[in-house]
């Protein structure tokens, strides 16, 4: 990482758990703050997810108006980092009150682009993009499809970085980590809401056109549309090979999680996907849609498969072509596993440096870690 000490100000809606892991690498080297409206979502509390892992970060939680502009204002060059151009309540307050000559950047997801709602959404996204492009420095766009979509938002592609969530590394001991299935039956794994934007109905209905019979699954999470997916399931004659689980602490679903031999996440949209990030750094192949974030990950096709949202016919292939190679074997494990050290949060705060460098300093511009 970069010898020079730099001043970092993210203000986000919540302490995500999946931004924290970089920023607490940053910390050890550099000022961080983190200004958010909650420390932890209540629903995320509820499974165990903490923000007792800040590292050396400073925190500000739920700030005044008044001290809203004294963190945005106070800090000669420091780099200010916002949850997109007004994604939340906070950064729409800083974006508000930030003057130049502030540093600042942007770190979004892309938003759902589909129908006249996105269409409405790809207008709006726009207009914010052109109101504060004078101040906006840099966006770091989750994926290609967050790429895509602030580039025709308007933002100039040299200042548009592809960025993505990072999670914990897996707990040594807290975890059993080991390939999958040992009885010779393929495991297949979906953790998520159960919603209708995350394509759980499309899941059930490609394993329904498997010709193989040996494989079970485990889907985990809950949302409102849980007893449709269960009455679906049963429908397509899949009630004894599929097993519904409630939401679960994050570490008994992550230790559900490395014993599967496929990860599933069937999107219709997703502006990113982390649970992709927590399968492969489990060695865990993954199929997901096109319109996920994380899809960005999937290059090689031994890490798994892309497929188009909502086809039904095509997330099918997908299935029975990986079912038919039979449980993981270890080998393919420890290969995911020694790939997925490009999305360790230490490679991705080194990749965040470089590029603050390359906007700052006039470095190069940063190759991609996973893209490499």
């Amino acid at each position: 990482m970069a010898d020079s000490r730099r001043d970092f100000v993210f203000w986000f809606n919540s302490a995500s758990p999946h931004q924290l892991p970089y920023m607490r690498v940053l910390s050890s080297q550099h000022a961080v703050t983190l200004i958010c409206e909650a420390l932890v979502k209540p629903n995320r509390k509820a499974l165990g997810w903490s923000s007792e892992r800040l590292g050396d970060c400073s925190l500000v939680v739920d700030p005044g108006l008044r001290e809203i502009g004294t963190l945005a204002n106070g800090a000669k060059g420091a780099i200010h980092l916002l949850e997109g151009f007004g994604g939340c309540d906070l950064s729409r307050s800083a974006l508000r009150v930030l003057r130049s000559p502030a540093r600042v950047g942007v770190i979004s997801e892309s938003g759902q682009d589909c129908g006249l709602a996105g269409l409405l959404r790809r207008c709006k996204s726009a207009i914010r993009v052109r109101r504060y492009s004078d101040l906006v420095e840099f966006v770091l766009a989750m994926g290609s499809i967050g790429e895509k979509w602030y580039i025709r938002s308007g933002v100039s592609q040299e200042r548009v970085f592809p960025f993505c969530y990072v999670v914990e590394p897996p707990m040594q001991g807290g975890e059993v980590d080991a390939p999958g299935s040992t009885n010779g039956v393929y495991q297949v794994a979906y953790l998520g809401q159960m919603v209708e934007r995350k394509g759980v109905d499309v899941l059930i209905r490609a394993l329904a056109r498997c010709r193989t019979s040996n494989w079970r699954a485990d889907f985990v999470g809950s949302g409102v549309g849980e007893e449709n997916f269960q009455a679906l399931s049963k429908m397509c004659g899949l009630a004894d090979r599929i097993t519904f689980h409630p939401a679960l602490m994050n570490r008994v679903a992550m230790t559900l999680l490395s014993r599967a031999d496929l990860l599933v996440l069937p999107s219709r949209w997703d502006g990113w996907g982390a649970v992709v990030n927590e399968a492969l750094m489990r060695g865990v192949p993954v199929i997901c849609t096109s319109n996920c974030g994380a899809s960005d990950l999937l290059r090689h096709p031994w890490l798994g498969s892309v497929v188009p949202a909502g086809s039904v016919g095509a997330l099918a292939d997908a299935l029975e072509q990986w079912i038919s190679r039979g449980p993981r074997a270890e080998s393919e494990s420890v290969r995911i596993q020694a790939w997925s050290q490009c999305i360790h949060p230490r490679v991705v705060a080194d990749y965040f440096l470089k590029i603050m460098g390359h906007v700052y300093d006039g470095g190069p511009r940063p190759e991609v870690p996973w893209r490499a």
